[in-house]
């Protein structure tokens, strides 16, 4: 069973301010594209917004926001380009959101905020930045958050995604950052998170007066790694019966852009219902299980695996019946089969098999390695729907080699 995953290549790219973004953002617009960034093939658009109309028309420092002709530089003795954002904000309840958001998801991502400190006006204004990422609509992991200048450690304070500008007398700075001074700037850096988008929230912290005024940060370069699809598997999904009970176990590899399995239980086959719902661990191979305390006479369930951006597919489905699982036994389902099958395997024990696929010449097409738990084991076979028409043999041996059983099948 496939889903979709994201990983990453090695190569870094940079979404440039100076010529990334539209090459006309003059001061005032809210919104460019930057297309095929840095020819990664990755396109990124960049909205700016507020929760105050007027909070961008009322600053005076620069025609905010801005690409171009402003004061603020976001790295030491260098006058790299940026996203510079100034606000004229009226109370400190309203704030101002920079999103880029990505065409497909990236990886490693960097970047610098700089000016992030206190009004020099009057004393009592403290920036506040809230950078948070996200892949499809779910919040990431925190980014990890350094400061740039990180001998002088006491101009900000950083606790998970935030950074504020500090508020002790001639600790928060209060000049605009230069090539020279970056005493409010930070390095963001994501790490492995995957992302499809980044939202910076920039506003007055809650220390600050009523009214906040004038401030202003800038963004720097954005430097990431481009992603490539590869196929989240669903290994095994096995159920064992015992008296009125079904445990249920299954596993998953590459989960890394999986958000969560939703079990679904029927009686007919026909009317499903949730049983539970689990979330993936993100991990490259994880094992799951959970108990159905009230088995019917006859039990089908199956695993709705729900993607990050709320796409889903569903398994195979396996079938637990009671009387099925008192002697060792091998079977293959539906047979004759056209394009999904399960192998269902009734071990006696717990083991590590060997499951073999043959056609009627004797030429072994495929080998699957499985876990197997005592009971009743529901493993999807891949690639049934590339095969010919024609009769196949599957033989399941144990860690050692020795033949558990054998079962033929018929493709149609």
């Amino acid at each position: 069973m496939l889903l979709s995953m994201q990983q990453t290549v090695a190569q870094t790219y940079t979404f440039n301010w100076a010529t990334s973004a539209l090459f006309s953002w003059l001061g005032g617009l809210f919104t460019g594209n930057g297309n095929n960034v840095n020819s990664s093939t990755v396109n990124a658009t960049v909205t700016v917004s507020s929760n105050q109309a007027n909070a961008f028309s009322t600053y005076s420092g620069f025609t905010s926001p801005s690409t171009t002709s402003h004061a603020l530089t976001t790295d030491y003795l260098s006058n790299l380009p940026n996203m510079s954002v100034g606000v004229n904000f009226t109370d400190k309840a309203k704030y101002a959101d920079i999103v880029i958001q990505f065409s497909s998801a990236v990886k490693n991502v960097k970047f610098n905020i700089a000016d992030i400190d206190k009004d020099g006006a009057t004393g009592n204004t403290f920036d506040e930045v809230i950078v948070t990422g996200y892949n499809g609509a779910t919040p990431a992991s925190d980014p990890s958050i350094s400061k740039l200048w990180s001998f002088l450690n006491f101009y900000t304070s950083i606790s998970g995604n935030t950074v504020t500008a500090n508020t002790n007398d001639y600790w928060g700075g209060n000049s605009a950052s230069s090539a020279g001074e970056q005493l409010g700037s930070v390095e963001v850096d994501f790490g492995n998170t995957l992302l499809t988008s980044i939202t910076v929230r920039f506003r007055a912290a809650s220390a600050s007066q009523n009214n906040p005024a004038q401030q202003e940060i800038a963004i720097g370069n954005i430097s990431f790694q481009r992603a490539i699809i590869l196929p989240f598997t669903l290994t095994s999904f096995n159920g064992a019966l015992n008296n009125n009970t079904v445990k249920l176990n299954w596993s998953g590899t590459q989960e890394e852009n999986l958000d969560k399995y939703i079990l679904e239980k029927s009686t007919d086959g026909v009317s499903w219902n949730t049983l539970t719902t689990v979330m993936a661990s993100g991990k490259s191979t994880a094992d799951y299980g959970t108990v159905d305390p009230n088995a019917a006479a006859t039990n089908y369930y199956r695993l709705k695996q729900v993607e990050r951006n709320g796409s889903f597919t569903y398994s195979q489905v396996i079938r637990i019946r009671k009387g099925e699982n008192e002697k060792s036994g091998l079977r293959l389902y539906p047979n004759p089969v056209i394009s999904n099958a399960t192998v269902n395997i009734n071990s006696e024990s717990k083991l590590a098999a060997h499951i073999k696929i043959y056609n009627q010449f004797g030429m072994q097409l495929q080998h699957l390695q499985r876990s197997l738990i005592a009971g009743s084991n529901n493993i999807p076979v891949p690639g049934i729907n590339t095969l010919p028409a024609g009769s196949y043999i599957v033989v399941v041996e144990d860690e050692k080699f020795n033949r558990i059983g054998t079962t033929q099948f018929i493709k149609q």
